[in-house]
């Protein structure tokens, strides 16, 4: 296995707790899921591989006028660290969709 999809990434330690049970065997990416994550997220990027943007459930977390600009922050930032970030490559949907709906 490469990669395996951190859910619910809430604070560093979060990824912390995951690299202690698999090691350096695959790479995490954390999936940014709600706000509070967004506090931290310099310090969770430092920790996991990558980050993936959960577009649809921010869009039901918070206002869904803030989600695009915190989608273009996050894609920003993990690309100035060197991460990859799977982040839908979509148009500003006026009304993010909810994948798991």
């Amino acid at each position: 296995m490469d990669w395996i999809a951190l859910s619910l990434v809430q604070r560093p330690e979060d990824i912390e707790m995951a690299r202690a049970l698999i090691g350096n065997r695959t790479k995490i990416m954390a999936k940014i899921e709600k706000p509070p994550p967004l506090q931290s997220i310099g310090a969770i990027l430092e920790r996991a591989d990558g980050i993936m943007v959960a577009y649809g459930d921010l869009g039901v977390e918070m206002p869904v006028q803030n989600v695009p600009p915190v989608k273009k922050r996050l894609i920003k930032l993990a690309c100035g660290a060197g991460k990859p970030c799977n982040a839908p490559l979509t148009p500003d949907w006026p009304m993010p969709a909810r994948g798991s709906s």
